[in-house]
């Protein structure tokens, strides 16, 4: 359950799911979506309106009684999803299936009483912080922390590909990551900027040059993380300790990764020789400019990335799920976790 968009966790879980001989998956927009080709602004003022809390009220029985009928063993409802599905929903939901997990991947800021108060067979999260301080608290039978991944269709080393010496930026822009650019720009780095573009209240600020407006998606997106001098990647401070899907996605395309350090990062994978790692704005400046002055082996890192991050596909993922699913039927109300 979950976005049925281009590139989305869902879409590209859907896949990973149909790679796997055992299980037959099916995709359930919620909530509603219309999709409508040559009427853009209608399509997007009725999903806006679909996700009106009277609407979604309107259109959950109807969703329930789709559900029943496909008569699932496994329901997995995905961040978006779980933010607008009611802990009555779910209730029925697990009616009308063996199991029902939640896979909340965003920030800490995003969960809502929603996921809080819903009684999910199992809920797993992306940040290991978070599940820390929820787990006590959460009313789902298990938790435990599952990371994002990447997709192998999607992401893979391309050839022949020329890189240039730009330093490549793909995702929001919220307000710390702006600060973050800006620093790097006004100690003289190129950069290029995609995502959804800087915030209309910005100004006439330094990034604005760099701002390439333009949202990537699947080959394309790993097409510009190879071709870049390398990939950079920060938190949102509302990520306690987590990792994000642009570090998998950017590893297994062979780029050069150059990240914000956490704990979850640092114990996954190696500084210095799978990525580089960085603490401050001020030691981001210096590894930005060992990077250029050709101090790091980047052929072996690029290298050394593919390999450490071949377990982290959404294919294995999927299987952690499945295997999930079927420790729970073995063991019936017994705990058990996959930290």
């Amino acid at each position: 359950m979950g976005s049925s968009g281009s590139d989305s966790l869902e879409e590209n879980m859907l896949e990973a799911f149909t790679s796997i001989p055992e299980s037959e998956p099916f995709l359930i927009q919620w909530p509603p979506n219309a999709k409508m080709s040559g009427l853009g602004i209608i399509a997007r003022a009725i999903n806006k309106i679909s996700r009106i809390s009277i609407v979604i009220r309107f259109m959950t029985p109807i969703f329930l009684a789709k559900i029943r009928l496909l008569n699932p063993d496994l329901v997995l409802v995905c961040t978006g999803a779980a933010r607008k599905l009611s802990p009555n929903s779910v209730s029925k939901l697990r009616q009308h299936s063996k199991a029902v997990f939640c896979w909340f991947v965003d920030a800490s800021m995003n969960i809502n009483d929603y996921i809080l108060y819903s009684e999910y067979n199992h809920m797993y999260f992306v940040d290991e912080g978070l599940h820390e301080y929820l787990r006590p608290l959460l009313r789902s039978a298990n938790s435990s922390v599952l990371l994002e991944g990447y997709s192998e269709l999607h992401h893979r080393p391309l050839s022949g590909v020329n890189r240039s010496n730009k330093i490549a930026v793909v995702g929001g822009l919220y307000p710390e990551r702006i600060l973050l650019l800006e620093y790097l720009v006004n100690h003289g780095f190129d950069l290029e900027i995609y995502g959804f573009g800087l915030p209309r209240g910005y100004g006439n600020g330094p990034l604005h040059r760099f701002d390439m407006k333009k949202f990537l998606t699947l080959e394309e997106k790993s097409r510009v993380f190879q071709t870049s001098k390398c990939v950079l990647n920060s938190f949102t401070p509302a990520h306690l300790n987590a990792i994000n899907c642009r570090v998998f996605e950017a590893m297994a395309s062979g780029s050069l990764l150059v990240s914000q350090t956490s704990d979850l990062l640092k114990s996954t994978f190696k500084d210095g020789r799978d990525l580089i790692l960085f603490d401050s704005f001020e030691e981001l400046v210096k590894v930005l400019e060992r990077i250029y002055d050709g101090k790091y082996d980047e052929e072996l890192i690029r290298s050394s990335a593919i390999s450490a991050v071949a377990r982290h596909s959404l294919t294995e993922r999927a299987r952690t799920i499945i295997n999930d699913f079927n420790n729970l039927e073995i063991s019936g109300s017994q705990k058990y976790s996959t930290i």
